[in-house]
């Protein structure tokens, strides 16, 4: 077959229509979301099926590129990378997962702990990290270089996450089909009523960091995702008091994001405070970040200049 971009995109088309989702051209693995499960695509039945497998043994998929590179890492004792790319709703994240999922059943069975940590990182990364977009339900708005450790002997010994270009300004501001990210919706949906108390939110409370018209997504199950994204923090490692440290934090925001500003005159000088109406608002975030509330007040309106050296 003559190769050029006609042929290869109908045969994308033709393998997509048989829910034969994965392509090989050379050692390249294209992949096109099915945006829905296929049966036993990534059971522990089909990792068994590909270990040990060289490329081209089986039909295309995920876990043989996985098992490639951890058999040329054990063949060469070099390192070896996965490049996982493509655009918003390609189903890098997805990808990622399978490919982590298959190093630790497969490869990593001993260890137990530790793989179990790498694997359970995932869900509590895409709670902080991912957001819904106009094209994408759980889209990545940030990268991630994932590192994971073998000893001489092959087995799992640690891990290493590196994260970069987190998209800041979703923060504070999202387009109207949007959300925000995924961690403020799993805590208002999920938070038992004690914790709410302590961390003074409501779900039922106007937020402004949260676009009002995507509060309740009836695609997205954020009660269920706020059990996971507990589950993770635990199989992680965090202690209890870590994971009320790391939700203190996020109400924190929600609450900064309430605070106003209004202007007043003193000695000929406009200057401005925190409004009346959200001294509720950054009471409470002056509690859950710790601070005084002194010390909140003057770095919300003072500005501070530094001058260069010299």
């Amino acid at each position: 077959m003559y190769l050029n971009e006609a042929t290869l995109l109908h045969n994308l088309k033709v393998r997509y229509e048989r829910h034969r989702i994965y392509t090989y051209t050379a050692n390249i693995l294209l992949a096109v979301n099915p945006y829905k499960e296929i049966k036993g695509l990534y059971s522990e039945e089909t990792i068994r099926k590909y270990t040990g497998k060289s490329i081209g043994v089986m039909p295309p998929h995920v876990f043989a590129i996985a098992d490639k590179a951890f058999r040329e890492m054990k063949a060469l004792k070099w390192s070896q990378s996965i490049i996982v790319s493509g655009e918003s709703g390609a189903g890098k994240t997805e990808s990622t997962k399978s490919i982590l999922r298959f190093l630790t059943v497969s490869y990593g069975a001993t260890a137990g702990v530790i793989e179990q940590r790498i694997v359970e990182a995932n869900p509590l990364m895409e709670s902080f990290g991912n957001a819904k977009t106009m094209r994408n339900n759980n889209s990545s708005r940030f990268g991630k270089f994932i590192e994971v450790h073998y000893n001489e002997k092959f087995g799992v010994v640690g891990g290493l996450v590196s994260h970069y270009l987190l998209e800041k300004s979703r923060i504070c501001s999202q387009m109207a089909e949007e959300r925000n990210y995924h961690v403020f919706y799993r805590l208002l949906a999920g938070a038992p009523p004690q914790l709410r108390e302590e961390l003074y939110i409501d779900p039922n409370a106007v937020y402004r960091y949260l676009n009002p018209k995507s509060r309740k997504e009836k695609s997205i199950d954020d009660l269920g995702a706020y059990q996971v994204m507990m589950t993770s923090m635990e199989k992680v490692g965090l202690t209890s008091e870590e994971q009320l440290d790391l939700l203190r934090l996020v109400a924190a925001v929600l609450h900064l994001g309430n605070i106003s500003f209004e202007e007043f005159t003193k000695d000929n000088k406009e200057q401005s405070a925190v409004s009346r109406e959200s001294f509720k608002s950054f009471s409470a975030a002056c509690k859950l970040l710790g601070l005084e509330e002194s010390e909140l007040r003057r770095g919300l309106v003072a500005r501070v200049m530094t001058t260069t050296k010299g």
